[in-house]
């Protein structure tokens, strides 16, 4: 602010990233997934599934709870047809047979 970039750029994207970033490193995708939606035609182009490996970051985080049939009904909400391969869909799935450490 002190150098008055705000008047040649828009800060608000950097701002909007700033907040998602601290978000994510407090583990909340709630910020991040939001800017998912709302980019997701982009997002399509670039060939990023950023959306589905969030909703495995939720999964995961279920689990770690002690959560499981909330992590099963959350994956059957967002993980089953989220786009990846089956290949990937099942390597998710097989973290419900592990105990988190």
């Amino acid at each position: 602010k002190a150098t008055g970039i705000e008047t040649e750029v828009d800060t608000e994207p950097f701002l909007a990233g700033r907040e998602i970033e601290q978000s994510l490193a407090a583990h909340n995708t709630t910020p991040c997934l939001q800017w998912c939606y709302e980019n997701r035609s982009r997002l399509k182009k670039s060939k990023v599934n950023l959306e589905f490996k969030l909703h495995t970051q939720n999964f995961i985080e279920k689990i770690r709870a002690g959560d499981y049939k909330g992590a099963i009904q959350y994956a059957q909400r967002y993980l089953v047809d989220g786009g990846e391969p089956p290949l990937k869909l099942q390597e998710t799935m097989a973290l419900l047979a592990f105990q988190p450490t």
